[in-house]
């Protein structure tokens, strides 16, 4: 009987410590494959400007690369049916009279607020997700942004 617990225990140590390898091998693998990514881009100051949309607007940006990764991005929307106004705290005023596109306003640049920040922390594009009434300024930013890498990259 002690026999056969000692051999089950055995078994399950040993079955275990090959679980434990593999996942320090993954994340040693995830960690060698984001290195790579960020890797990619070379260093330099990328400046961009998107086409204005159906609607008029258009965004600027300026993505700073120092040893390969995203050290800031700035950036801004503009609107040429208003004189290329830009996309700040006073925009809401625009729609004066009109409380739901003033409070879309408001999401919107609160979004618009945490989106560079979450680039440089995660250093992937793909991982800035909108924030919730802000989908507008997350898609223009992206727009500007995946341009800006583009170049960063050398791509054209």
């Amino acid at each position: 009987m002690r026999r056969t617990i000692a051999l089950l225990l055995g078994g399950c140590i040993l079955t275990s410590i090959p679980g434990c390898v593999r996942e320090e091998k993954t994340e040693v693998g995830a960690q060698l494959a984001s290195e790579a990514q960020i890797s990619k881009y070379k260093d330099g100051t990328y400046s961009v400007e998107t086409k204005p949309d159906h609607e008029g607007y258009f965004t600027k940006a300026e993505v700073h690369i120092e040893k390969g990764r995203i050290t800031s991005i700035d950036w801004n929307i503009f609107d040429t049916n208003r004189e290329d106004r830009i996309f700040d705290e006073t925009y809401e005023e625009v729609f004066a009279g009109n409380e739901r596109y003033k409070q879309q306003c408001r999401d919107d640049l609160k979004g618009a607020k945490t989106y560079s920040s979450k680039l440089v922390e995660t250093q992937d594009i793909d991982a800035v997700d909108a924030v919730t009434g802000a989908t507008w300024t997350n898609l223009k930013f992206k727009e500007a942004a995946q341009l800006a890498l583009n170049e960063a990259e050398g791509e054209k």
